[in-house]
């Protein structure tokens, strides 16, 4: 296990690995995927039952238990990695939280599979799909949600995180009979089309979310996930998904405030965004949408390059040889009085004066417009 610490976190204590990615987040901001926490909370002060599918540490875990306050509400969590279960366990168990705890995956059929354990900082990124920084970890048992919700209550509200790194549709296509059965329910869940690609399709994952009804989507907006002028950090992003009477009611509060209001900047096309989101804020998906967000991707990039040349330009006046003889050039022919030279130099002087006021004017439009569509 590596050197764990024990931080605040949210209204009790977390043991985290400060030198990992989610253990800077909590010791930099105190928190990790705020606007998350906040829907998680909310629905689970609602009545929700929460079950975490890929709990990891057991940060939503824990903001779940401390949100409960004496309702009946469950907490299950599932986390098949067995270094990263066993800090989820001692997580839970220091904050005292009631919980079912699985060491286990969850997919489309029970059985076995083999774990792919993260190789790098990021030890939230360890799945049952082989890629980039990650290594074969032996195999680990797998269920799926059908069979162990078996005996549920259809009436219970249930509120699901998943977070298994592209096997999403596995996952929900294990649970179709629990999940019809449920008469409301949420998902928030991440989402990571490449991984979905490699997996089974980045479409399969909503064909399996409309097959249990959850016709209601929103992409949530988190600055842990999209930067303060709406670029994506990252190749993944968080939806909410919803059925139900009830639980249209318990987030009506919270759509607009936490769900994405525009394709981020540098993904305009990164698999049809509107797919994921029935939230009218949303632009849609029209060739006037789509050339309108490549646009606005370009931006930044001329910004930069206009001021790379402004101070290119600048800096050779100011600073290079031809600039120094230049200025030596001016200063002789105005020694000697030798009226042309000096009045050359005034016009190129003048000229490079108005190119740079010519780039500052165009910088300065490209702020405003950014500004406006941010």
């Amino acid at each position: 296990m590596p050197n764990l610490q024990k931080v605040p976190y949210l209204d009790g204590t977390v043991l985290i690995d400060p030198t990992a990615n989610i253990g800077q987040h909590v010791v930099r901001d105190g928190v990790y995927e705020p606007n998350l926490i906040k829907l998680i909370q909310h629905c689970v002060k609602a009545g929700y039952n929460y079950v975490d599918v890929g709990a990891n540490i057991g940060l939503h875990t824990l903001a779940a238990g401390f949100a409960i306050n004496g309702l009946p509400v469950s907490l299950i969590g599932f986390e098949p990695e067995p270094t990263i279960f066993q800090q989820l366990k001692q997580n839970c168990e220091q904050n005292n939280l009631k919980v079912t705890l699985h060491q286990s995956g969850l997919g489309s059929e029970p059985g076995e599979l083999i774990l792919y354990q993260s190789t790098d900082f990021n030890e939230g990124s360890h799945s049952f799909i082989n890629r980039a920084n990650t290594a074969p970890a032996g195999s680990v048992p797998v269920q799926t949600l059908d069979f162990v919700f078996t005996d549920c209550d259809p009436s219970a509200s249930t509120f699901i995180k998943m977070d298994v790194e592209g096997f999403e549709a596995h996952v929900i296509r294990g649970g179709q009979t629990w999940l019809n059965q449920i008469e409301n329910a949420i998902i928030m869940l991440e989402v990571t089309p490449p991984l979905l690609a490699q997996a089974s399709g980045e479409l399969d994952l909503l064909k399996e979310l409309d097959a249990a009804g959850f016709d209601h989507r929103i992409i949530i907006e988190d600055y842990d996930t999209f930067d303060e002028i709406g670029y994506l950090r990252n190749d993944y992003f968080n939806i909410a998904c919803w059925k139900g009477a009830k639980s249209a009611e318990v987030l009506a509060p919270l759509v607009a405030e936490i769900s994405l209001k525009h394709i981020p900047f540098n993904a305009p096309n990164f698999i049809e965004w509107q797919a994921y989101s029935t939230n009218k804020l949303l632009p849609g998906r029209s060739a006037e949408d789509r050339a309108h967000a490549n646009l606005i991707a370009q931006l930044p990039n001329k910004l930069a390059e206009l001021e790379t040349k402004s101070r290119l330009q600048e800096f050779e006046f100011q600073s290079t040889p031809v600039g120094r003889l230049r200025r030596i050039w001016y200063s002789i022919g105005a020694k000697w009085g030798i009226r042309f030279m000096t009045d050359q130099q005034s016009e190129i002087n003048q000229t490079l004066i108005e190119m740079l006021r010519v780039q500052q004017t165009e910088i300065e439009r490209l702020r405003t417009h950014l500004d406006d569509q941010a």
